[in-house]
C-alpha cells in the first residue's frame, strides 16, 4: 500500500507564505522545547512554510535539522500521551526506530486491531528496538501492542505486571509504565500542551478516502446479512442418492476414496489419479464423481471440457494450468470434467490447437504422478472410442470404467430415493411403474423428471393450477393431494416417448 505524508495538520490550512504569515491561531512552541534552539519564529509556521515552500532559502536551510532537535527535546512519554489525547478509535500512533520497520511489524500484526485504521501517526525513536502502537478500543481507552517479536513489560496503575509478547494488547491509564525494547516510559496524561508541536515530533498518513468505499462496502454486506433470511445449504450428494450403480460405486471406492481417507494403507503404492468413466448420457458419471469428493472430503471442482478453451493461442493451456494449481493448493481435491471427449480427443486431427491441449493435459497428469499429489481426475465421456490413446494409458486416465444404463433392480432402487416424502396413493405399484420405465430404457437423469410430471399431473387433476391461475390457490388445497399409478403412467409417456421412435432412414427405399 502506497502511503504518502499529510501536509496539513489539526485543521491548519497553509496555501501560501502569507497565510503563514498572517496566521494568528499558532499556538507558540512551549520555551522548555526551545532551549539552545534559535528560531525568529514559531516552529508552526515555520515548519509549514518549508513543507510549502521547497525554494525558499536564507536561514531556513537548516530547518531540518533544528526540529529534529526540538523533536529529540521532547519526551516519548509527552510526544504519545500529546497523540493519544486527541486521538479517534480509527487512528493508529506507530512509535518505532525508523518508518519503514515500523510499518512492516504494523502490517504482520494487524489482526490485533478491531476498528478500520484511517490514520497512522508516526514517532521516530532511535531507542526503540522495534515497534509499538497505540489505539483506542471500542470503549474509547487507548491500547497499547506489541509489535516486535522481543517481549515488552507493562506495569499497571494498580501495580500489577504484564507481558506483552508480539501481537499482545493492553488497555492503558494514567501511570501505566512501559518497558523493553530499549525503552521505557509511563504514560500519563500531566504533560505541557503541545497541540502546535504535533507535526514536528511526529508525520501523519491519512487513508481516510481510501478507506470509506471499502467500510461502506463492509457496510452493506452486514446489512444484508441482517435483513436476509439465513438459506438452508443444499444436502450433499452422497452414494446413498445414487441408485442402481452399485458395482461402480465399489469399485470407484476402490480407486479413489479410501486411497484419500485411509493414506497410510497405500504407502509406497502407485495410486491412481486419472479415471474415465464412460457409458450412455444420463446414467450418472457427474453424479458419482460429486458424491465421491463429499465422501472422501475433498475439493470439489466440476467443469466443462468446453468451458476452459480460449479462441487465444496458449491460453487454453494456461487455463489448465491455473486449474491444476488450484486442486494442487487445495488437496485432497477431486477434479470433475463432463464432456472429456471434447479436451482428450486423438490427436493428429486438423486442429493443431486442440493437441496443444492433450499435451498440457498428459503434462499436468504426470507431475500429479511424480509428485504425489492428492489430486485426483475424473473424465466422463459417452464416447470413450474418440479419447486420445496416451490420454487413457496408465499413469495418466489408468481406470477405464464402465457406467451403464440401470437393470430393472437398479431402476426401482432409483425410482425409491425420488419418490421419498411425496404423498402417494395406497394402490400405487412400484413394481408395475419400474417395469414400464425399464421396457422405455429409462436411465438415471430420465426417472426424477420422471416423478416431476406425475407431480404435475397430479396438480392438473385436483384443478390447483386453475386455482393458481385465478390466484385462488391456498395451502388447504394440498390437504388431500396424492400421486396415482395414472399420474406416474402418463408422465413415463411423457418423459420416454421419444425413445420409442426409431431414427427415419435417408435415402430412396425398394
Amino acid at each position: 500500500m502506497r502511503i504518502s505524508s499529510i501536509k496539513s495538520y489539526e485543521g491548519t490550512n497553509f496555501n501560501n507564505a502569507k497565510s503563514v504569515k498572517s496566521n494568528n491561531n499558532v499556538r507558540p512552541m512551549s520555551n522548555q522545547y526551545m532551549s539552545n534552539v534559535s528560531l525568529n519564529s514559531s516552529p508552526n509556521a515555520l515548519y509549514n512554510r518549508f513543507e510549502y515552500e521547497p525554494m525558499f532559502r536564507g536561514t531556513l536551510d537548516k530547518l531540518p535539522q533544528e526540529l529534529n532537535k526540538i523533536s529529540r527535546s521532547i519526551p516519548l512519554n509527552h510526544k504519545l500521551a500529546s497523540l493519544v489525547e486527541t486521538a479517534y478509535a480509527d487512528d493508529v500512533i506507530l512509535a518505532g526506530n525508523n518508518l519503514i520497520d515500523a510499518r512492516k511489524m504494523l502490517i504482520d500484526s494487524v489482526k490485533s486491531f478491531t476498528n478500520p485504521i484511517k490514520k497512522v501517526f508516526f514517532i521516530e525513536d532511535k531507542n526503540i528496538q522495534g515497534a509499538i502502537a497505540i489505539s483506542r478500543d471500542k470503549f474509547n481507552l487507548p491500547n497499547i501492542v506489541n509489535l516486535a517479536k522481543k517481549e515488552l513489560k507493562l506495569t499497571t496503575n494498580s501495580g500489577n505486571t504484564k507481558i506483552l509478547k508480539k501481537g499482545d494488547g493492553y488497555p492503558i491509564q494514567d501511570k501505566t509504565g512501559v518497558e523493553g525494547l530499549g525503552m521505557k516510559f509511563t504514560y500519563t496524561t500531566d504533560i505541557p500542551k503541545l497541540d502546535s508541536q504535533r507535526m514536528v515530533f511526529s508525520k501523519s498518513f491519512d487513508f481516510t478516502k481510501d478507506t470509506l468505499k471499502d467500510i461502506e462496502t463492509l457496510n452493506e454486506k452486514t446489512l444484508k446479512r441482517w435483513t436476509t433470511s439465513k438459506k438452508i445449504p443444499a444436502k450433499p450428494i452422497t452414494f446413498a442418492d445414487v441408485g442402481g450403480q452399485e458395482k461402480v460405486i465399489n469399485q470407484i471406492k476402490k480407486e479413489f476414496l479410501y486411497p484419500i481417507k485411509y493414506p497410510a494403507a497405500y504407502k509406497n503404492v502407485k495410486v491412481n489419479h486419472g479415471v474415465i468413466l464412460y457409458g450412455p448420457p444420463g446414467t450418472g458419471k457427474s453424479l458419482i464423481a460429486e458424491a465421491l469428493a463429499n465422501e472422501g472430503g475433498a475439493n470439489f471442482i466440476k467443469l466443462n471440457g468446453k468451458e476452459l478453451e480460449s479462441k487465444w493461442v496458449g491460453e487454453t493451456e494456461e487455463n489448465w494450468r491455473k486449474l491444476f494449481k488450484t486442486a494442487t493448493d487445495n488437496q485432497p481435491s477431486i477434479i470433475v470434467i463432463d464432456e472429456f471427449d471434447c479436451i482428450a480427443r486423438k490427436r493428429g486431427g486438423a486442429n493443431v490447437y486442440s493437441d496443444d491441449t492433450v499435451d498440457q493435459l498428459l503434462t499436468l497428469m504426470s507431475d500429479v504422478e511424480k509428485n504425489g499429489d492428492e489430486v485426483y481426475v475424473v473424465g466422463a465421456t459417452n464416447r470413450i472410442g474418440d479419447i486420445d490413446e496416451a490420454v487413457k494409458r496408465a499413469g495418466r486416465f489408468t481406470r477405464h470404467i464402465e457406467v451403464p444404463a440401470p437393470d430393472l433392480s437398479g431402476v426401482k432402487q432409483i425410482f425409491n430415493i425420488h419418490l421419498k416424502g411425496l404423498p402417494l396413493s395406497k394402490d400405487i405399484d412400484k413394481d408395475a411403474l419400474s417395469k414400464a420405465m425399464y421396457a422405455k430404457q429409462a436411465t438415471g437423469s430420465d426417472i426424477p423428471y420422471i416423478v416431476t410430471a406425475a407431480h404435475s399431473n397430479a396438480l392438473e387433476r385436483y384443478g390447483n393450477f386453475n386455482k393458481m391461475e385465478n390466484n385462488t390457490f391456498t395451502d388447504s388445497d394440498m390437504d388431500n393431494f396424492e400421486l396415482t399409478n395414472e399420474d406416474f403412467f402418463k408422465g413415463i409417456d411423457e418423459i420416454l416417448s421419444s425413445k420409442d421412435k426409431k431414427p427415419t432412414k435417408i435415402g430412396y427405399t425398394n
